[in-house]
């Protein structure tokens, strides 16, 4: 979780005075995430190889999950330094569809999440999670920027404002 999106949640918890739940995906599609090891037709490896290569992709996603873990750990910790009650939770799935479950299990008042920016075509291709759970949450859903993707939208706002 970017420290953006820490501030923001962090802040309204503050404001309404409410615990905060963090939770993170484990997914493929997270840029922290190990790459998946692809078979092609053209491996002509043994299939001792082939577990090498699995058992290695295994270590690094138990690092990676491991990595996480901490990282939540230590985000709790903050929160508790800043007065606000709050606990974790990682799960493994679509992080989109997890948010949303998640979102209705704990009966979420609010869910806080960043944005990557994607628009146009990334965004047809690689989705929306934002998107998604905006549309698919059952609570109130605040979608947090970060500065850089803020002030990239504010200058092509400007530039086509002035054009």
């Amino acid at each position: 979780m970017a420290d953006w999106i820490l501030a923001q949640a962090l802040e309204i918890a503050q404001a309404s005075q409410a615990n905060l739940r963090l939770l993170h995906v484990l997914s493929g599609d997270d840029p922290d995430s190990p790459h998946m090891p692809i078979h092609t037709a053209f491996d002509h490896y043994p299939l001792v190889l082939e577990q090498t290569v699995w058992d290695t992709y295994n270590t690094q996603w138990q690092s990676y999950a491991q990595n996480s873990r901490v990282l939540l750990q230590q985000l709790c910790g903050v929160a508790a330094e800043r007065g606000v009650a709050a606990e974790w939770i990682q799960v493994s799935g679509l992080p989109e569809q997890a948010i949303c479950e998640q979102a209705s299990t704990w009966d979420a008042d609010v869910v806080v999440l960043g944005s990557r920016g994607h628009t146009g075509l990334r965004e047809l291709f690689l989705g929306s999670v934002s998107n998604y759970v905006t549309h698919h949450a059952p609570c109130s859903v605040w979608v947090v920027r970060s500065a850089a993707h803020q002030n990239a939208h504010d200058s092509a706002s400007a530039t086509q404002t002035t054009a």
